[in-house]
């Protein structure tokens, strides 16, 4: 047995078992790696035996409930985050955090915190308070409480995301004739993806109408609306792609006249390398558009013959050598 892995085992469980409350959300991870450096050791995780060498007398039931403890300590604090208003700083912050915080709840720390109250249950020291905090969330995800409140935060947050996806439209179109929106359109799409994801969530809550866009430094809002609407938003997310796809063809486009067919995908010198001819079919493909369709690469500012044969002359000229391991099955014009 390897002595200094097995000391390196015994302070991480005295850190684990010490539950500060700073290490709420570290330390169920830190007794999933526990178990798993144990089970590397050849050690059976059943056996009491196992878990004394990490304590003298030590159990696995303790050490089960001691792991109970911690995922109760990060499903309250996954539904407090979620309910704070306080600790946001920015406008508009709330929506999204309540949202993505209740979906973790009911999809992850809930669920996984239930499992091992099953197995193992909670230490006797655990205290009232925490226990009136449990019965209520499982209440709440017992009457369909949980499930509503996430349904209502997705709304919300879609609103949110509407009103960001917008803001970044407008700075989009204001920049497009000098081509200088790249950075506008990739944020714009992430927030109109965010927008549409959230109104699936949000199901039967989901209902298009006019919305405040923009708010006013005090809380309130500016007089300025507009529609809160999936397939408007759906329209806006195809801009955003489209004008992203058509700057990085003809930026990319100038690099291939200088004979450069790979390039820094993060323009700094030190992000990922990419094809970018590969790079925008395979996207544009994924995003369900006909690669072999004309009038998507007028959309793009180009046309088909000229960006199939920029990839086909990015793909042979890679292939000679494909230090980068880029290349990818060829698609088809």
């Amino acid at each position: 047995m390897d002595a200094e892995k097995l000391a390196r085992l015994q302070e991480k469980w005295g850190e684990a078992s010490a539950a500060l409350p700073t290490r709420a959300m570290n330390n169920v991870y830190e007794f999933q790696r526990i178990q798993k450096d144990l089970e590397e050791m050849e050690l059976d995780l059943a056996q009491d035996a196992s878990y004394e060498l990490l304590e003298d007398g030590l159990t696995k039931k303790t050490f089960d409930q001691e792991h109970c403890r911690a995922w109760l300590a990060m499903t309250l604090d996954s539904y407090h985050h979620a309910q704070s208003l306080s600790a946001h700083k920015y406008l508009g912050e709330q929506s999204r955090a309540q949202y993505h915080g209740l979906k973790r709840l009911v999809e992850y720390t809930l669920p996984n915190l239930e499992e091992h109250l099953a197995k193992a249950g909670l230490p006797d020291d655990v205290s009232e308070l925490r226990l009136i905090e449990l019965r209520m969330l499982q209440e709440m995800k017992e009457n369909g409480a949980l499930e509503r409140a996430v349904k209502l935060a997705a709304n919300s947050c879609a609103m949110e995301n509407t009103r960001s996806a917008y803001s970044f439209h407008k700075r989009a179109k204001a920049k497009q004739a000098e081509m200088t929106h790249l950075q506008e359109c990739r944020e714009g799409m992430a927030y109109a993806n965010a927008a549409l994801e959230a109104i699936e969530d949000a199901q039967e809550f989901y209902a298009p109408k006019d919305i405040p866009l923009e708010y006013d430094g005090f809380g309130g809002w500016k007089d300025d609306k507009g529609p809160y609407n999936r397939e408007i938003l759906a329209e806006m997310k195809e801009y955003f792609l489209l004008q992203e796809s058509a700057i990085e063809f003809h930026q990319a486009y100038k690099f291939h006249q200088d004979g450069h067919y790979v390039l820094d995908a993060s323009g700094s010198g030190h992000g990922m390398m990419r094809m970018p001819m590969q790079h925008i079919a395979e996207k544009l493909k994924e995003q369900g558009y006909d690669i072999r369709d004309p009038k998507l690469f007028e959309q793009m500012g180009t046309d088909i013959d000229t960006f199939w044969n920029a990839y086909d002359t990015e793909r042979q000229n890679v292939i000679k050598d494909d230090k980068y391991k880029l290349v990818k099955p060829q698609l088809k014009r």
